[in-house]
């Protein structure tokens, strides 16, 4: 998915930097700032409560200033 979507970014000319990466130690692999920072797929419930406080803190080391954090959450037991 990764390859694909830098594929399409390229063909319209949008410069982006896409990873996988642990975001429990997301600062650890980039030395940059981001206007955002997305975690998709309803990855933030497979963390445990112990682990929030840092992950968030690890996840706002990287945003801008008035930068923005994006988290996609589903309950897939809901009916």
């Amino acid at each position: 998915m990764i390859k694909k979507a830098n594929k399409k970014f390229k063909k319209k000319d949008i410069k982006t930097t896409l990873k996988i990466e642990d975001f429990r130690n997301v600062s650890e692999f980039f030395y940059q700032k981001f206007d955002c920072v997305i975690s998709t797929g309803n990855s933030l419930p497979h963390v445990n409560n112990n682990n929030l406080k840092k992950l968030f803190f690890e996840m706002k080391k990287l945003i801008k200033t008035g930068g923005y954090i994006y988290f996609d959450l589903r309950n897939w037991d809901r009916t």
